[in-house]
């Protein structure tokens, strides 16, 4: 992986080195792919799901550390104990990806307490959840099938998907039915009333 990593950083220096509009065509262009990806590993990834006896391998697979990087960069998966605790993050390349633009999503007062509100940022459907000081953003779509979750039962901090009956934590995006899915956390601040969501792609 070592190998892989350094010749992305060094693509990544040749474009760093172009003009400002060549640039942001190649970083649109990757960007294009990425999303193309990482749809691809959502699908494919619940296509699995859907089979009996695919978890347990699954969850060998991601032991694997350029699986898990990849998977972590999609979002696809929540981070490991081993990461969340150590002070070294995953090589750049491969790091969960984020939009540099914090997007408004609207004000505190829209999203009802103890309750979520749906809306779409930057074209991705996500669900606004507020209890008290707490406030989280996370992907609308079940990590399941792929359902929308908005028409779901919301109670103590959690949702539960109205199709298949998963239920998931809304602080956390960690799936309480099945350990080890996860909704995609996006980053979400307050300026004032109004509320900032930073996507994870």
């Amino acid at each position: 992986m070592d190998a892989l990593v350094a010749e992305l950083e060094r693509l990544e220096a040749i474009v760093a080195g172009w003009s400002p509009a060549d640039a942001a065509v190649a970083r649109a262009y990757r960007a294009a792919v990425e999303d193309l990806n990482g749809e691809a590993f959502r699908r494919f990834i619940i296509a699995l799901r859907a089979e009996p006896g695919t978890f347990s391998a699954m969850r060998a697979a991601v032991r694997d550390e350029l699986v898990y990087a990849i998977l972590r960069r999609y979002g696809l998966i929540k981070p490991s104990p081993q990461e969340a605790s150590a002070p070294v993050p995953l090589p750049r390349p491969l790091a969960p990806a984020q939009t540099s633009a914090w997007l408004p999503a609207g004000t505190l007062r829209e999203i009802p307490e103890d309750g979520i509100r749906a809306t779409t940022i930057g074209g991705e459907p996500v669900l606004l959840w507020r209890s008290g000081a707490a406030l989280s953003c996370v992907q609308n779509a079940c990590a399941h099938q792929g359902f929308p979750l908005d028409g779901g039962i919301v109670a103590d901090g959690t949702i539960v998907c109205p199709r298949d009956g998963f239920a998931y934590d809304l602080a956390s995006g960690d799936c309480l039915t099945a350990p080890g899915v996860a909704l995609r956390v996006h980053g979400v601040r307050v300026a004032g009333d109004d509320v900032l969501v930073r996507l994870a792609r």
